[in-house]
């Protein structure tokens, strides 16, 4: 959990979303349109807060971190404490170390220009995510309030159906700076909160702020390594990795583009086997199966019949998981124009592998 905890605190942490100054009583629409707003230069800065996960009403993680963030240089640094255990996060400007203190282990990622930006702030991340929540979800000011002393909006996000990825959020964001200061997001029994108690804009940052130096004892893994590179199968290698034979479309309409498998170590252990379809040049779907052991769990999505069986399908990212006969599916819809019914019926028409 903390390390899950230390990736949102990450993404939440550096939600800074810049813009002009805009006068009280602005609409909901002009706000929320100049929040997502491309092409802010992001601010530098040094922070303290806090995040908090309830499940039920009840305390399940209550972690504290610290964060440093200099947008001139591209380098940033993360300090979480949560239950005892320490995370540092460094991104130096090359590369990017996670130094889990309590287990003497580190990740390291080497960082080119070309990905150097989107690692740093996640300002990207969070505006994809707004863009497509417009689809499912509505946007309202509900007021004006002081957070951190600071003038702020605060914007009510709801789902306009019943079931959705993202759930409910509130947002608190200054209204000069358009930084967002304070979040609280709910899905299900879940509640997940999240708030600055110190932020300082525009700070001078000592020459080894950004420098982590490990003790000789700590194990480097470098991420890459923790999923080793898919390899193309033919199918009767995939029936082999998967254990059995397993769905695959034959309509003459698409081209199987390739056919890779994953062999994932430690928690998931597993090997996955992806499919990509496309018509021409034109991607459509991606196919993946994996063996089912044990409950895999619902992902809260629309129920939906696929193959005379229950299935899900999650708008957001327009997908479809269903399972059969041992097997885990999930079709993730690419080509923008295909809707689920669409998909559906290209699933329908899929024939089992003929084994050996």
């Amino acid at each position: 959990m903390i390390r899950q905890v230390l990736l949102i605190g990450s993404l939440a942490a550096g939600l800074l979303i810049t813009g002009c100054s805009q006068q009280v009583g602005a609409s909901s629409t002009d706000i929320v349109t100049k929040a997502l707003e491309k092409g802010k230069q992001v601010e530098s800065y040094s922070a303290k807060g806090t995040f908090r996960f309830y499940d039920k009403d009840k305390l399940t993680e209550d972690a504290a971190f610290s964060e440093w963030m200099d947008a001139g240089n591209n380098k940033k640094k993360i300090e979480m404490t949560s239950n005892g255990k320490e995370i540092i996060t460094v991104n130096d400007g090359k590369q990017l170390i996670s130094y889990d203190k309590a287990n003497e282990s580190a990740l390291t990622m080497d960082i080119g220009e070309d990905v150097l930006p989107t690692a740093l702030t996640q300002r990207e991340q969070l505006i994809s995510m707004l863009e497509k929540m417009k689809k499912t979800h509505s946007f309202e000011v509900s007021g004006e309030e002081k957070v951190l002393g600071k003038d702020s909006y605060h914007i009510k996000v709801r789902e306009n159906k019943e079931k959705s990825l993202m759930g409910d959020m509130d947002l608190w964001i200054d209204q000069k700076t358009w930084f967002v200061l304070k979040s609280t997001s709910v899905h299900g029994t879940i509640r997940t909160e999240f708030e600055y108690t110190d932020l300082q804009l525009g700070p001078s940052f000592a020459p080894d702020t950004f420098i982590l130096n490990l003790p000789d004892s700590v194990k480097k893994t470098k991420i890459g390594d923790l999923a080793p590179a898919a390899k193309n199968v033919t199918i009767p290698e995939a029936e082999l990795a998967l254990g059995k034979p397993f769905l695959h479309s034959v309509d003459t309409g698409f081209d199987v583009v390739k056919m890779e498998m994953n062999e994932f170590k430690g928690v998931l252990n597993r090997n996955e086997v992806t499919a990509y379809y496309a018509k021409g040049d034109m991607p459509y779907y991606e196919l993946s199966v994996f063996p089912v052991t044990g409950d895999v769990g619902k992902l809260d999505g629309e129920e939906i019949q696929v193959r005379g069986t229950k299935g899900e399908y999650l708008e957001q990212i327009k997908t479809i998981f269903w399972d059969e006969q041992g097997l885990r599916y999930n079709i993730m819809i690419q080509h923008p124009d295909v809707t689920k019914e669409q998909a559906i019926a290209f699933i329908e028409k899929m024939v089992l592998t003929k084994g050996k």
